[in-house]
């Protein structure tokens, strides 16, 4: 549970949505990893115990989890009618490696296990029992976070739905349940209400992102399917493998016999395993578009009863044929004990060596201990985001509220030569650095076993631009028809933003010049920070882009600065003061370029496709030695 955060997606969901703010949560849906009610518990658990308390991140997976071995136990009663299926089926799934596994990493999948299952529990008791008011607020309730999880398990209860219409319209599994045809149309009723609700409530949640979700949908490399019926074969496969892994798979016979369990085979509970586990592989059949195995991981509780049923029912066979020379039940709970040392070893030998980390703490540390609160950080690596990105985050805030830069921090592996480190730029990737560093004076300071950081630069930087040149600026139309206006409605540094409006015919392109004539004595870098809200994520939200003119033996030539996003995905979000209007989000970014000597003069050019707004804040432009 404590482990370091970041794998299994944890670092993506984390990156691009829990560490935001619940209103950029439940209206952004440009990445599949965004369980949002999963998400939302994240945030408030980091809001509450911070961002890096792995515990706290994965606590309510674990509380799921749990609650959710309670409620097998309850549908394994409700379903066989025996303390020691039960009692089999609590133990098979506290020991499961798959619901081990989701049950401590900060995913939505164990939310999806316990809202299905439980499901599942509460439609039992509805069709058995009177006083169907009493089941419909938690089928209701469960049946929408179920969707509002994973929105994939909406063909889990496309599913259920079928069995029930199987139930309540063939008149000898209407008499298996006990239901009459007066009963039937109380049922009915009942259940029609509540898909209306689940469905109501969650296009109602969903109306924000819908339109994104539909292209996330079409996008996502593993959601559109082109060969539905070898995608189809692939998961049959994939979802017993997932849920049986390793030896466990030679166990899949016992979940056959299951089916037979009791006196006559209950064609109700057959049709329910079967119906839950062919109709969601049916309709990405139909539609080709399917998910990972564990978007299917519906099937797991079931799997788990009619395994527990089958360890009975073939230890109760194996009894009337042995007589007195084995005691009752000795065969089921041997079977049963098999099982469970088998999937103790796959627990202990394969999965918890697979998922150990080293200790973040010390990384985390000397991120800070070796940084000052205005010094760069470029991490090379995203999968160090997360215990370096409170450093990064307030040293950036700082950087744009003080107008300073006191120094450039690389962190990566002890491996990585900084000299080969390359920069996305608008010409492609380039080693921004190569030939330009004094390798004997670069002292990496050690964070960990593994990793390293470098200070790049001298420790004295050129502030080009004045702390509120946002409100002093003057733009000029470079290319297209549109404007630039200074706003006051939404700021997020000093008392004005820019706000870039192109026209619906053209796109526009605006210039501003710097102040000043800068000489440049020895290589160095140049650090430019901007805070960006784009309004439509459609489209491109341009960076800001340093042109300037460099004196080449007295003939001016004009150059475009290379320079290139970093940090690319941390996704820093801040959100504005509160004022007359809406709360805009905004995003904190930082690009970095090299300068060779000379004498310059800078331009800043910001541009705005057609039809489409952009507000920038917190534009800062520095000038550093490299060391």
């Amino acid at each position: 549970m404590n482990r370091a955060l970041g794998g299994h997606d944890e670092n993506a969901m984390l990156l691009y949505f829990g560490y935001s703010y619940p209103e950029y949560i439940v209206s952004n849906y440009f990445d599949a990893n965004n369980h949002i009610f999963h998400t939302l518990l994240v945030n408030l658990m980091g809001g509450w115990f911070g961002e890096d308390n792995a515990l706290a991140i994965r606590l309510p997976t674990l509380i799921f989890g749990v609650a959710g071995l309670w409620i097998i136990y309850l549908t394994a009663l409700e379903l066989f009618h025996s303390q020691k299926t039960a009692s089999i089926a609590l133990l098979i799934a506290s020991i499961n490696p798959v619901h081990i596994h989701y049950s401590q990493t900060a995913r939505g999948y164990s939310l999806l296990i316990f809202f299905s299952i439980t499901i599942i529990y509460f439609s039992l008791r509805l069709l058995r029992y009177q006083k169907e008011r009493k089941y419909f607020g938690p089928l209701a309730i469960c049946g929408f976070l179920s969707v509002y999880t994973l929105p994939t398990n909406i063909v889990f209860l496309i599913g259920l739905s079928f069995w029930f219409a199987i139930i309540l319209f063939v008149p000898k599994l209407m008499d298996e349940q006990g239901i009459s045809l007066e009963k039937r149309r109380k049922k009915v009723i009942w259940l029609l209400n509540t898909g209306v609700v689940i469905a109501l409530a969650t296009l109602l949640a969903y109306s924000p992102v819908l339109e994104e979700m539909m292209d996330t949908a079409r996008t996502h490399h593993l959601m559109t399917i082109d060969k539905q019926t070898g995608a189809v074969t692939s998961l049959v496969n994939s979802i017993f493998e997932r849920i049986f892994q390793g030896p466990l798979i030679w166990f899949i016979p016992f979940l056959v016999i299951g089916l037979f369990f009791g006196q006559k085979i209950n064609f109700s509970r057959v049709l329910l395993l079967l119906t839950i586990y062919f109709i969601p592989l049916l309709i990405t059949l139909i539609s080709g578009i399917g998910g990972y195995p564990r978007n299917y991981l519906f099937n797991l509780p079931l799997f788990v009863l009619f395994l527990a049923a089958g360890f009975v029912k073939t230890g109760e066979w194996l009894d009337k044929r042995t007589g007195s020379y084995v005691k009752k039940h000795h065969i089921t709970w041997g079977i049963t004990t098999l099982y469970v040392v088998f999937s103790l070893g796959v627990v202990f030998i394969d999965y918890y060596p697979s998922i150990w980390t080293p200790n973040p703490i010390p990384f985390q540390k000397n991120v800070k201990k070796f940084s000052s609160s205005n010094d760069l950080i470029y991490i090379s690596d995203s999968k160090n985001y997360l215990y370096a990105r409170n450093t990064l985050k307030s040293n950036l805030l700082q950087i744009i509220q003080e107008n300073k830069l006191d120094g450039f921090k690389f962190i990566a592996p002890n491996s990585i030569n900084i000299e080969n480190q390359e920069i996305l730029t608008s010409k492609g990737s380039i080693p921004l650095f190569k030939g330009l560093l004094n390798q004997e004076e670069l002292a990496p300071m050690k964070l960990d076993a593994k990793r390293k950081m470098i200070h790049i630069t001298g420790t004295e930087s050129i502030a080009a631009l004045p702390a509120d040149f946002e409100e002093i600026s003057q733009w000029k139309t470079v290319r297209g028809n549109g404007e630039v206006v200074k706003s006051d409605d939404h700021v997020l540094f000093g008392k004005q933003s820019l706000e870039i409006r192109a026209s619906s015919q053209q796109s526009f392109v605006a210039s501003t010049s710097v102040d000043g004539e800068f000489t440049i004595n020895k290589p160095s870098l140049v650090v430019l920070t901007w805070a960006i809200k784009n309004f439509n994520r459609k489209n491109i939200a341009y960076h800001p882009i340093l042109t300037g003119q460099m004196d080449f033996f007295g003939v001016d030539k004009s150059l475009q600065v290379l320079t290139g996003k970093i940090n690319y995905g941390v996704n820093i979000q801040i959100k504005e003061k509160p004022g007359k209007h809406e709360t805009y989000y905004w995003l904190i970014n930082s690009s970095i370029g090299v300068l060779h000597p000379g004498r310059y003069k800078f331009n800043i050019l910001i541009k705005c496709d057609p039809g489409q707004r952009t507000l920038y804040d917190g534009l800062r432009l520095f000038f550093i030695e490299l060391a």
